[in-house]
């Protein structure tokens, strides 16, 4: 294989590349002999269990999720509990999940963080046998009754319990014969993680893509169906996941049987992944990313008859504008009749999920929903639509903003504390000849972690700078007219 291409890639089968780590032996130094039987997609952690080769220290440790390279370096001392690593973010989850599910001593206090903890559970299915998932069933029913009732009875197990079960379907979309093929993983928990996974793989193959085709590699994206319409064109194989759980929800225990299809397919063939993260792109080619010509062909939904067009985003769960959803949809309706009060004439929608909580407000158009399930082409090609003709869009911080943040004349995003440390990661910067002009385009309002110190005055105040700066002070920006343009109309 060509060296750059090696710099890039890196194959899957037998075993997993680390892109050159060499875990050490903590205690005395020598090299730690990592077991990593399968493999495991969607788990944001991947782990695996390590010997020292010296002094037969018993170790965990944290290796890259399958198709993500993207991992915290820890290791853990399975004896002691003691996590060395130098990045703190996965030191404690690691402890308390390990030691709460297998160990002689779970910790104090984790019993009660049942939030944080049931979102981490689907990672510890890599520890268990594949397949096994009874085994995690009893370790919930005896450490965590409550999560026991939550997940595995009653009507909230539709994500443990459904009969239908994701399934894997290879489709070839370019005509291709090779044996190898080149995988991108754009699998996820989340909807808007997808997305920038995406952009990955466009910024992966416009680096290699012509190295790939000297050396008879093709080309394949792992991808959820109801995101199918995403696939870019110079992808030769399409690897769909079907009968997951809709998007913005959690896929959790049912991701086991799915798991063992894909690694079954990946022993059929010679798959390479990329073993580099790049980050996020300097600018993107919108048209191109989001197919917008077959958008524009195919969307169904017109918005001329609107003077503006400004587009909520709804969350319903705790990170919310107010401390809870109900609260947020009371500011947005107060957000909603401030504007129409300037703008009679304004189109303004709510895009999200829809699970709990009504909305009766007339000047607010709901497009929430509660999941796609059926026509998710048509909707998305509709929703893309609505956004490349919106004013305006305002929302939570969160990775559902990558797509509105690429497509919106203006974004502003309401900053919770929790996610200074983020800022700028929901960005969705375009390739435009004016960087600065783009970036004129977002705007960030800070705030507590419940945002309650956010008013909706205060949000419509910088939506009418924002508005402003991209009418006047950037028209171009996007295709709009330019300054001399605009000076020859109005004269």
């Amino acid at each position: 294989m060509d060296n750059k291409l090696r710099e890039v890639i890196g194959q899957v089968c037998p075993e997993i590349d680390l892109n050159g780590w060499k875990p050490l032996c903590p205690i005395c130094a020598n090299p730690i002999k990592i077991d990593v039987k399968s493999y495991f997609v969607f788990a944001q952690r991947h782990w695996g269990y390590g010997c020292c080769s010296s002094c037969d220290k018993k170790f965990l440790l944290d290796v890259p999720a399958l198709l993500y390279n993207l991992w915290y370096p820890q290791i853990m001392d399975i004896s002691t509990g003691e996590v060395y690593g130098t990045d703190s973010w996965w030191k404690a989850d690691m402890y308390n999940i390990y030691f709460t599910f297998f160990g002689q001593k779970p910790v104090a206090g984790e019993k009660k963080n049942l939030r944080n903890l049931h979102t981490r559970f689907r990672t510890l299915v890599n520890i268990i046998k594949m397949g096994d998932i009874n085994v995690l069933y009893s370790a919930i029913k005896k450490n965590f009754p409550i999560l026991e009732k939550k997940w595995l009875t009653g009507n909230k197990t539709s994500n443990v319990t459904k009969k239908v079960k994701p399934t894997l379907k290879i489709i070839s979309k370019n005509a291709s014969n090779s044996d190898s093929v080149l995988l991108f993983n754009c699998l996820d928990e989340y909807y808007g993680h997808t997305t920038c996974f995406i952009e990955f793989v466009y910024m992966i193959y416009d680096r290699i893509g012509d190295k790939l085709k000297q050396q008879g590699i093709a080309t394949a994206i792992l991808i959820p169906e109801y995101l199918q319409f995403y696939v870019p064109d110079f992808i030769d194989e399409v690897w769909v996941a079907t009968h997951l759980p809709s998007p913005f929800g959690r896929t959790t225990f049912r991701d086991v049987d799915f798991n063992n299809q894909l690694n079954e397919a990946i022993k059929h063939k010679k798959v390479f992944i990329p073993n580099q993260w790049i980050n996020r792109s300097s600018g993107v080619d919108v048209r191109r990313y989001f197919h917008m010509d077959i958008v524009e062909q195919r969307a169904k939904i017109s918005v001329d008859r609107y003077s503006h067009i400004f587009v909520f985003y709804n969350r319903e769960d705790n990170r919310c504008w107010g401390g809870h959803p109900k609260k947020e949809l009371r500011n947005y309706s107060k957000l909603a009749n401030i504007i129409k009060n300037k703008y009679p004439s304004a189109g303004i929608f709510i895009v999200g999920m829809k699970r709990n909580y009504p909305l009766n407000n007339p000047n607010i158009i709901d497009w929430r929903t509660n999941g796609i399930t059926e026509n998710y082409t048509e909707k998305q090609i509709d929703y893309l639509y609505l956004l490349s003709k919106t004013d305006c869009a305002v929302g939570i911080h969160g990775s559902h903003m990558t797509e509105i943040s690429a497509l919106a004349r203006a974004v502003i995003t309401l900053q919770p504390e929790s996610r200074y440390k983020n800022y700028t990661d929901d960005m969705f910067l375009i390739k435009s000849d004016d960087f600065i002009a783009d970036l004129n385009r977002f705007y960030s309002i800070f705030g507590k972690n419940n945002l309650v110190d956010v008013s909706p005055e205060k949000v419509f105040n910088i939506m009418e700078a924002a508005l402003h700066r991209v009418n006047y002070a950037y028209p171009s920006l996007k295709g709009y007219p330019s300054m001399e343009a605009l000076y020859e109309q109005n004269n």
